[in-house]
């Protein structure tokens, strides 16, 4: 899906793509793996009258297809990052992340901590991947390399990851009805599991090859937990409590660890609850962004 309001910069040959919407002080929205810019519109709509929302797709993501060279890490991306904001003249901002993105975000925290305000931290996790996580994912990763494509079974597999086991079970049941009558009341959104898992099947050569390289970045990313204690910034670190893909202790430690930081817990959501439960997820971000730079 293209954004009519897709906006690049290019660095080290490489185009990166975003989004640009509203005025006011700014907001720099970043995903997680397998995710894209256009997912936080739910957010963008909520805000975009008192703020000015980049929405940006991370390399081997949405149009961000192709790395720029000597991009090895997360920390680098970060470095990437902020230098788009120089590139905008954005001197100060406030940063809304998601999975992998919160570490990219706490990295940037760290690297410029007079560029930001403020961390709002969906669904992540800024230490170490536990080694049992890493040894799954890496074989999911080994499959992709092996077969050169994501198969079927392995793109549902991932995607189920993303959501609620609720809302999978609401899908499944609206999938049923739509294959045995072809009509439904309800059509199923582009952000649901089913068309995540299609998505990946579709990916030709040069996308695999962006997200076998960006993949392991996100697996084996650096413990900034370690460096904690320099995010002097207001934090809001929210959590989901249907989330497959990470678990309330990550969410307690990061809040014992980050000076401050204010923990909330939303009901009825999986990893990605932007697009499960904006209705509740919307207000929280707008509440603490009006008490802490506003």
């Amino acid at each position: 899906m293209t954004s009519p309001n897709s906006k690049t910069h290019t660095i080290a040959g490489q185009p990166l793509y975003f989004t640009e919407q509203g005025q006011g002080n700014t907001l720099v929205f970043i995903h997680g793996l397998l995710g894209n810019k256009i997912q936080w519109q739910a957010q963008i709509q909520a805000l975009e009258a008192d703020y000015r929302c980049i929405a940006i797709d991370l390399w081997g993501h949405g149009q961000s297809q192709v790395f720029p060279e000597n991009t090895a890490n997360l920390k680098d991306i970060a470095g990437q990052l902020l230098n788009l904001l120089t590139e905008l003249n954005i001197n100060q901002c406030s940063l809304i992340a998601l999975g992998t993105g919160c570490a990219i975000a706490s990295e940037m925290a760290l690297l410029a901590p007079s560029k930001i305000n403020a961390l709002v931290m969906i669904n992540g996790f800024i230490g170490f991947e536990p080694e049992v996580n890493c040894a799954k994912y890496q074989l999911m990763l080994d499959d992709i390399i092996a077969n050169k494509s994501v198969s079927a079974a392995l793109a549902q597999q991932l995607a189920s990851l993303f959501f609620s086991s609720a809302n999978l079970m609401t899908e499944s049941k609206a999938a049923s009805a739509k294959t045995e009558h072809q009509v439904t009341e309800s059509p199923i959104p582009d952000s649901t599991a089913i068309s995540l898992a299609k998505a990946l099947t579709a990916l030709n050569a040069a996308q695999l090859a962006a997200l076998v390289k960006f993949a392991p970045m996100a697996i084996y990313k650096r413990d900034t937990l370690e460096d904690a204690e320099k995010l002097c910034l207001p934090s809001l670190i929210i959590a989901s409590n249907h989330n497959q893909l990470r678990t309330p202790l990550e969410a307690y430690l990061m809040q014992d660890t980050i000076d401050g930081s204010q923990l909330v817990q939303i009901a009825s959501a999986g990893h990605w609850v932007h697009l499960e439960q904006a209705e509740q997820l919307n207000p929280l971000i707008k509440d603490f962004l009006q008490q802490r730079i506003n």
